[in-house]
């Protein structure tokens, strides 16, 4: 299926990404402090990410499907989220 990825998923806010460094990197503050939370949308932005909508694979009681979702990545990362996303669908 065109412009697929596998799920990566926060729990926290609700939102998708490219893969678990991109979900990594929308977090911010001191986790020793339990200070950690997810970036704003807002904030996010500022610190270079942006999103796109894709087809999100997720299991849904033992059966795959698909539903379209706004998944975030980091923008100098641009061209290698293309080049995932062409090689995911030749596999």
């Amino acid at each position: 299926m065109n412009n697929t990825i596998s799920k990566c998923f926060c729990s926290g806010c609700g939102k998708y990404f490219v893969g678990p460094s991109y979900h990594e990197m929308h977090r911010t503050g001191d986790a020793s402090k339990r200070q950690r939370r997810c970036m704003t949308t807002q904030e996010m932005h500022d610190a270079g990410m942006d999103c796109e909508k894709k087809n999100v694979r997720i299991t849904i009681e033992g059966k795959e499907t698909f539903q379209e979702h706004d998944v975030w990545f980091s923008v100098i990362h641009r061209e290698s989220v293309k080049s995932f996303y062409q090689d995911s669908q030749d596999a």
